[in-house]
């Protein structure tokens, strides 16, 4: 069962930013701004493997790990960790990738964040993540092989 949550405007930045907004019926970004997801980011620290981050999605607490090479990926790509962390835990579909991993993904206008991902125990662990266009990976939504907020 996917959470379900309703914007909270004390946990939300930025909101504003036209890149943020998440599809709408249209499917071509246009609708509810992502950032109206309630996720706040309540803290966060260095791990050997990256950046942790502890979260908080309306009473449910989760942690996330972003690797070194998903830090660099974001910066190169231009995602903030926000926008990361809600194609992680907000994604419009989740397909099986290689080796045991999964790949999130969550529309903005006509690209795609993609996060690739993995579990370390029980912690997702955000791999590599990038932004192609839309058309090449999205398959329609719906589509969940993994949901990390079940």
């Amino acid at each position: 069962m996917l959470l379900s949550v309703l914007p909270d405007t004390s946990t939300i930045t930025n909101t504003k930013r036209p890149h943020d907004r998440a599809p709408g019926a249209d499917g071509q970004g246009r609708g509810v701004l992502q950032s109206m997801t309630r996720l706040a980011i309540i803290g966060q620290r260095e791990h050997p493997r990256g950046r942790l981050y502890d979260l908080r999605v309306g009473e449910q607490s989760v942690s996330a790990l972003l690797t070194f090479h998903a830090l660099q990926r974001m910066e190169r790509w231009r995602l903030s960790d926000r926008q990361t962390l809600q194609a992680l835990l907000f994604p419009e579909e989740v397909l099986r990738g290689h080796g045991g991993r999964f790949i999130a993904h969550r529309r903005i206008r006509a690209r795609l964040i993609r996060a690739v991902y993995e579990y370390d125990g029980e912690l997702p662990a955000v791999i590599t993540v990038y932004s192609p266009l839309a058309k090449r990976y999205f398959r329609g939504g719906g589509r969940y092989e993994d949901r990390i907020l079940a």
